[in-house]
């Protein structure tokens, strides 16, 4: 019995014996972790640029040869960069023998005249070269809408059928 009483006697000295040893390989392990830190650069470039586009034609519909002038608009989308200048050209067309001044729409070897506006149907008449002819403005990095007015000028000799052009948009900025 005496040996089972001084095992007795030690159990609460081995048992903190364990837990001092427990703890002191806890902290162990905790001491030993390691911190690192690392950096990187995040970094983005704006560039200039303009996008443009025009949803529909220019259209004025059907008319009769007698008709004084018609008048149609749509409207050219652009979105620039914000800031950005910008100078907006339209060109003469393919019509045979037109200019930014008198553009011709074709029906085979048939022409009808018709010339095209920024401001209002009277404004500056639209062109590509740079004396004023072209339509300027200031980007906002939003969508802006630019009014293109049209002014057909059919004429009592002007044939019968449907006239189309194709008229290339130049956006400089």
């Amino acid at each position: 019995m005496m040996c089972s009483k001084s095992l007795k006697s030690l159990m609460p000295v081995v048992a903190l014996g364990v837990m001092t040893l427990g703890f002191a390989s806890t902290s162990a392990f905790a001491s030993t972790a390691v911190s690192n830190a690392a950096q990187f650069t995040v970094s983005a470039t704006v560039v200039t640029g303009c996008a443009t586009s025009v949803a529909n034609p220019l259209a004025f519909g059907s008319l009769m040869p007698t008709t004084v002038q018609v008048q149609a608009t749509t409207n050219l989308t652009i979105n620039c960069a914000n800031a950005d200048a910008y100078t907006i050209g339209l060109n003469a067309g393919l019509g045979t023998g037109a200019t930014d001044q008198a553009r011709l729409m074709q029906n085979g070897a048939h022409t009808l005249a018709y010339t095209m506006y920024f401001g209002s149907y009277t404004g500056t008449n639209w062109g590509t070269t740079t004396a004023g002819s072209r339509y300027g403005g200031t980007g906002t990095g939003a969508a802006q809408t630019v009014p293109i007015y049209g002014v057909a000028s059919p004429t009592a000799s002007t044939s019968t059928g449907t006239y189309s052009d194709t008229i290339t948009v130049d956006i400089t900025y």
